[in-house]
């Protein structure tokens, strides 16, 4: 997981460690980074999807590779 966050964006990265590891609400995380609540969910958003994206590749990879070794 910690490769995965070093793929995003550092503003995303920070923000979503705020929110989901810290556990900081928007609204507080806003006023920490002296950015609109708008901003902070707009990078919670992508660095939630851009997270899911790089999960579903990982998992496909690693299907692939076993899938490819059961037929052998």
């Amino acid at each position: 997981l910690v490769r995965l966050l070093d793929n995003l964006p550092a503003s995303q990265r920070h923000t979503l460690v705020l929110h989901d590891v810290i556990g900081l609400s928007v609204a507080e995380i806003a006023a920490e980074l002296k950015t609109p609540e708008g901003t902070v969910r707009s990078r919670l958003s992508r660095a939630h999807a851009a997270l899911a994206r790089q999960l579903v590749a990982e998992s496909d990879t690693h299907l692939g590779a076993l899938e490819g070794g059961s037929h052998g």
